[in-house]
């Protein structure tokens, strides 16, 4: 794909000391190159930010870059929003291909586009680019997941791809840093799930303690109102740093993980999987006319088999040293999950199963 040369991005940091010594963001003079690159999708968009080294700007939340005091630095911030609103739109927009594409070349490449842009908003900690890189990685996993279920697909294609299902920025600790950045604050002492959780709560109730109170429109978000769409296109302009506390693993990345990995340990999916048959006729059609068969959902066989696969495979001397550990015992239900749910169609990102089935759906 050609993209015309653009000058090398030129960045200013611009850092404004506040009163506890935390605000940063980051000017990029090719804003709207970078804008109008997104705009054509994500990967035109990787592919000019390769050619012309662009940096993933700080994308701080609406409700932080309409606090800057410095026109200047608000313009940057609301530049690098903008930048962060047309890749979520572009993501949204992806999200059908990616349950489309039939098992080939061109999904294998969709994914390594998503996981590319995923790693690029991470280079950079912020609040849009935590939330950017955990939409990219939700997507590729059923890319990931959609490859590895298909056995004709080589699995070494696979394997680099499940490699990159990793997001920096779900770290407790990096999660802190963003926190905090947005409070203009050290409110979250503590890096750990639970030490996040505790300020949280202790900042949203009416009798918080100080320094928490003083912060208490922090602690208030706009969380979407009942039969609203939760999906990150939409709620892009929310303030919702609850999501931040919460977490940012993904279900979609661990069970893609555990499919990739049971196939390269055991070779195959268990044949008394791929044998059972559907009660309406025929085998089930995953997303893309792959051709599946995954086992019944009130029927426990498909899942014992890739047990008993599991099992035979941490016997042999190929098994890693950590065999009946918790995390080893649970690779083949997990896989087993994974299976099963391209087989029926249903193995989706989190905002396309929102879309479908309303929030808080699994």
């Amino acid at each position: 794909m050609k993209v015309p040369r653009l000058w090398p991005c030129l960045l200013l940091l611009c850092a404004a000391v506040s009163a506890t010594g935390r605000d940063a963001v980051i000017f990029s003079a090719d804003a709207k190159a970078m804008r109008a690159a997104a705009e054509q999708g994500p990967d035109h968009f990787l592919t000019a930010a390769r050619m012309n080294g662009w940096s993933a700007p700080t994308i701080l939340s609406r409700w932080r870059a309409e606090k800057l005091a410095a026109p200047a630095r608000r313009s940057a911030a609301q530049a690098a929003r903008d930048l962060g609103g047309t890749l979520a739109r572009q993501l949204a927009g992806l999200a059908p291909n990616i349950h489309a594409l039939p098992p080939g070349e061109e999904l294998r490449r969709t994914a390594a586009t998503l996981c590319g842009l995923a790693e690029w908003c991470a280079t950079t900690e912020g609040y849009g680019n935590a939330l950017l890189a955990q939409r990219a990685l939700d997507l590729a996993a059923v890319g990931v997941a959609r490859l590895a279920a298909d056995e004709t697909f080589p699995l070494e294609q696979i394997l680099p791809l499940a490699a990159r299902l990793r997001q920096p920025l779900a770290d407790a600790a990096a999660r802190r840093r963003i926190l905090n950045t947005e409070a203009d604050a050290e409110l979250f002492a503590v890096a750990t799930q639970a030490g996040l959780e505790q300020t949280w709560a202790a900042g949203a109730r009416d009798d918080a303690p100080e320094p928490l109170r003083a912060h208490r429109k922090f602690f208030t978000d706009e969380r979407p109102g009942r039969g609203e769409s939760v999906t990150l296109a939409v709620t892009w302009e929310r303030k919702w740093h609850e999501r931040i506390v919460d977490g940012l693993d993904l279900r979609s990345v661990a069970l893609a993980v555990a499919l990739v990995e049971f196939r390269r340990a055991v070779g195959k999916f268990p044949p008394a999987t791929n044998g059972i048959a559907n009660p309406a006729g025929g085998a089930r059609p995953a997303a893309g006319g792959l051709q599946l068969v995954a086992p019944e959902r009130a029927a426990p066989a498909g899942q014992q088999a890739f047990q008993r696969a599991w099992q035979a495979y941490l016997q042999t001397v190929a098994a890693p040293a950590a065999r009946g550990t918790g995390a080893a015992m649970r690779v083949p239900d997990a896989a087993w999950e994974a299976f099963e749910a391209v087989g029926q169609g249903l193995f989706l990102d989190q905002d396309t199963r929102s879309e479908r089935f309303g929030p808080g759906a699994r």
